[in-house]
């Protein structure tokens, strides 16, 4: 998308970002959720594979940290994107590409 967004200022590009960043912190909550309640589920109910018969709740608990921590990353993205929105510095660190924050 830098193509679309390439001639808007720096701080709209950063807020753009932070926004994106947000869309992917708030995906990666709502899918560390579900999934946790998935594998909770599935624990519960004893529910396996239909060909292996392994229990399902293993593979699909292991997927809960993964997004959590892309939670964690949207999230902590988003808030550099406001953060460099509202000041227009990210601890004097801004890359000489248009909206590129270090």
């Amino acid at each position: 998308m830098d193509f679309a967004t390439n001639h808007l200022p720096r701080r709209w590009i950063a807020f753009l970002d932070g926004l994106g960043s947000l869309l992917v912190g708030g995906y990666g909550c709502l899918a560390a959720w579900r999934t946790g309640a998935l594998a909770l589920s599935s624990f519960r109910n004893g529910e396996s594979s239909a060909i292996l018969g392994w229990p399902l709740w293993v593979p699909q608990s292991v997927m809960v940290p993964g997004f959590v921590l892309l939670a964690l990353v949207g999230l902590h993205e988003a808030a550099r994107g406001a953060a460099f929105s509202v000041t227009g510095t990210s601890n004097g660190k801004v890359d000489t590409h248009a909206g590129a924050v270090k």
